[in-house]
């Protein structure tokens, strides 16, 4: 065999073995989303955030965390991204236990809810900022491994990645209902620091992959103010666009969802989980179901079909308004099937985005496009949240509907709107084919995905 084709196949091989380990390496980093990231809202209100702390909580690591992408895609021009994602997730996985130290703080030694709270803020956003920093690397180094069959990969990585999450949103929900009655923070501290040791692990699994080698071509580089001043005159400046408004219109109540179930409806910590853990169920049946819809039909197809349903998400949340006569355990079965709903919908639409960016981009310009992306997402999310953190804030009652239960109306009708007004304008960058009626390939394929289930 000769050197060069030997060298090739080797090559092949190696890419091959980190997209494997990606896969173990991406179930980890699921282990600290699942033990942390998913229960650090319900943290930081058993230490006694109020609900403009939850909006800074959620809005202020994104702002800050895609504008770090900024210095992240221009660190590997000089360091290894081996070297990036190593440090920092390394920093990000440490991390968890401050936190910790903040609830022992507040609970053993009196410190006050509002010095608490802003301490999860600051320490959850320097968390999130270190995650941030690394994902421009993270979408480089994965471009230069997965080369062929890119949608089945993403869509089989979230799934495993997808599994090993909801068995631990699950069981981390468990150790809180569980422990919460004796206390409650011993819970809060057993699963953060499980997040710590996900997250550890994830790290650990970097030294392992291989890495192939980075070269930037002249002209690559162009500035974030040349990217938005170009950005409505090009196919992806204008999906970039409408991006970013779908995830302000998402913010605006998204973040408060937890809110309202803990305190405005009350629920305890099981009924939580399983109402956090539907849509997570949801998005595992249906992933693999979404990417061969993409693969088929296109990306556009998708996110536009999947996009004129996530308005419906916050519009069925206030019907819960409703139910207040109702036995709370009737409540608790609407919302899971409302999150289901949102999982096999966001599912759908999550992948569709983020496969369009990794077909529209090149390799060299991905790290830096993502970055550029992901802060005008961001800023999005950052001033949704902000929104929504202000408005849910205010104790009085209009039209006998309370502020929190606005935002949802709010949010549904301007996600209804970012869809409507700019989703048509955005054009499929693959050959693919042609979607004339999806709303019935849709229903036809979604039907043949549980009965071919139900025969197997």
């Amino acid at each position: 065999m000769p050197v060069m084709e030997e060298k090739k196949l080797k090559d092949e091989k190696l890419r091959e073995k980190a997209a494997e380990i990606s896969i173990v390496e991406g179930s980890a980093a699921s282990v600290m989303d699942g033990f942390g990231s998913k229960y650090i809202t319900p943290y930081a209100l058993a230490l006694g955030a109020t609900n403009t702390h939850i909006g800074l909580l959620s809005a202020l690591p994104q702002l800050l965390g895609t504008i770090s992408q900024l210095f992240g895609s221009r660190a590997i021009e000089k360091h290894s991204r081996k070297k990036i994602l190593l440090w920092f997730v390394t920093i990000q996985a440490i991390l968890w236990l401050p936190l910790i130290a903040v609830g022992i703080a507040y609970f053993f030694f009196g410190l006050s809810a509002v010095i608490s709270s802003v301490l999860v803020i600051v320490l959850y956003t320097i968390l999130s900022v270190a995650g941030s920093f690394v994902g421009p690397a993270w979408s480089s180094w994965m471009k230069d491994i997965v080369i062929k069959n890119a949608d089945s990969y993403f869509g089989r990585r979230s799934k495993v990645c997808g599994i090993v999450g909801l068995l631990s949103t699950g069981i981390a929900g468990l150790v809180l209902y569980f422990l919460t009655p004796f206390n409650v923070f011993a819970g809060f501290a057993i699963i953060l620091f499980v997040a710590f040791l996900g997250r550890s692990f994830s790290a650990y699994m970097f030294t392992k992959k291989y890495e192939p080698k980075l070269q930037h071509s002249e002209g690559y580089y162009f500035s974030f103010w040349q990217f938005l001043r170009k950005m409505s005159s090009n196919n992806f400046g204008r999906f970039a666009i409408f991006w970013a408004l779908v995830s302000f219109s998402t913010a605006v109540a998204s973040p408060f969802f937890v809110v309202y179930e803990l305190k405005n409806l009350g629920l305890n910590y099981f009924a939580f989980t399983m109402i956090l853990v539907a849509p997570i169920i949801t998005t595992l049946l249906t992933i693999q179901f979404w990417g061969r819809l993409i693969e088929r039909y296109g990306n556009v197809a998708i996110f536009k079909f999947s996009g004129y349903l996530i308005w419906v998400i916050p519009a069925l949340w206030v019907l819960t308004i409703f139910m207040a006569s109702l036995h709370t355990s009737f409540v608790v079965i609407y919302l899971i099937l409302v999150e289901s709903f949102s999982g096999i919908v966001w599912a759908g639409f999550n992948l569709a985005t983020w496969t369009f960016m990794f077909h529209a981009i090149t390799r060299e310009r991905l790290a830096l496009i993502s970055a550029y992306t992901g802060i005008l997402n961001s800023l999005g999310a950052f001033i949704g949240a902000t929104l929504g953190g202000a408005l849910s804030s205010f104790s009085g009652v209009a039209l006998g509907i309370s502020g929190i239960v606005w935002i949802f109306i709010l949010s549904a009708l301007l996600r209804f709107l970012s869809v409507t007004l700019f989703v048509h304008r955005i054009k499929e960058v693959r050959e693919v084919v042609p979607a004339k009626n999806l709303n019935r390939i849709f229903l036809s394929e979604f039907i043949g995905l549980f009965w071919l289930r139900r025969a197997t």
